[in-house]
This record gives structure tokens, C-alpha cells and sequence, in this order.
């Protein structure tokens, strides 16, 4: 449901007159002001859906990391498939849990992903294979800074913060086709996809 700017500004959340039963802005302040008080320091222990963000603001040299969850092992894969949402929660349950999810990232011209010698993009890579939540801990550089944004197109996110160390605690599920198509640098992204989905992997 996309709602007009100037709507919200007359509304003030109050007045509920996009005809939701609670403003999505203000429970996503309610939900992200918890978030903030749980997060003391700099360090994030938890699993990541698996989730991983590519930006495209400032191409070619573009923000790339995981979104962290608060919770540990196989109850992360809840906070970033819609599939577990679809007809089952209301808009202010799916608010409630992308609210919750950090987004730690760095910054990467696109070209370095064919440098090996970047371990932090090599976790990165490592995590976005995996089809099960992989458990990390994050060492971010500063502590995440809480905003508000809504997307028309992609999932609503939480507070970001520049990454600094990411290391994997758990052991990522590859499957071996997803590790065979990575490791093919001549394949075109196209053939990739298809091959990818004709084995049942999206």
C-alpha cells in the first residue's frame, strides 16, 4: 500500500487516515527505539535470515553487507522470507521484525568482487550463499543509526552502521550447485539464474 507524503503530513499518525489501524511510522519508531536500547556498544552476536543487501547509490562504488537479526540459529530465517508472512501477519508484525534487523555494510567499488583478497567480502560472498540463517559476529564501526525509510520496492530495513570485522560462528549450507556457479567467473549472470532455478534454488 504506497501513501501519499502529504498524507502522512496531515495525519501526524494520529488521525489514522490512510485507514490503517496503526501508523506503520510510528510503531516503526516504537520498534526501533526498543532495538536502540538493546544495543549498547559496537558488537552483534546473531544470525543473519541469510540476508544481504547490494545498494545501487553511488555506482559504481556501492554499499554491500548482511541484515543482523536479534536472534540466534533457525529463528532468523522468519525476519527476511515473505513467504512466512504472507497471510499470516499483520502489517505490524512485519514492521516489528524488519524494525529488528540491522544493516551492516561496507562500501565496494562493484569490480572487487573478483578480488579474493578481501576477507571481509569473502565472508559476505559466504553468508549470501548459504540457504539456512548462518550465526556471525559483527564488529561495527560505529553504533547503528536509527532512521526511519520506507520503500516501495524493496522490504522495509532497519538501522544501518559501517562494518568493520564479520566473522561466520556457524556452519553456511551451500548447496553444491550455488558453490559450482559462484566459483564459474565466465558464466553470464543470465545462464547463472537459469541454471540456478532449473535445480530449484531462487
Amino acid at each position: 500500500m504506497n501513501v501519499a507524503n502529504s498524507l502522512c503530513a496531515r495525519c501526524k499518525g494520529v488521525r489514522r487516515m490512510c485507514g490503517l489501524p496503526r501508523c506503520p511510522i510510528l510503531l516503526r519508531v516504537e520498534e526501533e527505539l526498543k532495538l536502540e536500547r538493546k544495543i549498547r556498544g559496537t558488537i552483534i552476536s546473531a544470525a543473519t535470515p541469510p540476508s544481504v543487501l547490494v545498494g545501487e547509490f553511488g555506482y559504481p562504488v556501492v554499499r554491500v553487507g548482511p541484515n543482523i537479526t536479534p536472534v540466534s540459529g533457525s529463528e532468523a530465517k522468519i525476519y527476511d522470507n515473505p513467504e512466512y508472512w504472507w497471510g499470516v501477519m499483520s502489517i505490524e508484525d512485519i514492521i516489528k521484525l524488519r524494525a529488528g534487523t540491522v544493516y551492516s555494510n561496507l562500501r565496494l567499488h562493484v569490480k572487487s568482487i573478483r578480488k579474493p583478497e578481501n576477507r571481509l567480502l569473502e565472508v559476505v560472498k559466504e553468508i549470501s550463499m548459504s540457504k539456512e540463517p548462518v550465526d556471525t559476529e559483527c564488529i561495527l564501526r560505529r553504533r547503528p543509526r536509527f532512521h526511519i525509510k520506507f520503500d516501495s520496492i524493496l522490504k522495509p530495513r532497519g538501522p544501518t552502521a559501517p562494518l568493520r570485522r564479520l566473522s561466520i560462528t556457524s556452519n553456511p549450507i551451500v548447496p553444491r550447485r550455488v558453490d559450482y556457479i559462484v566459483d564459474d567467473y565466465d558464466v553470464r549472470a543470465f545462464d547463472a539464474v537459469n541454471e540456478l532455478y532449473s535445480h530449484g534454488i531462487s
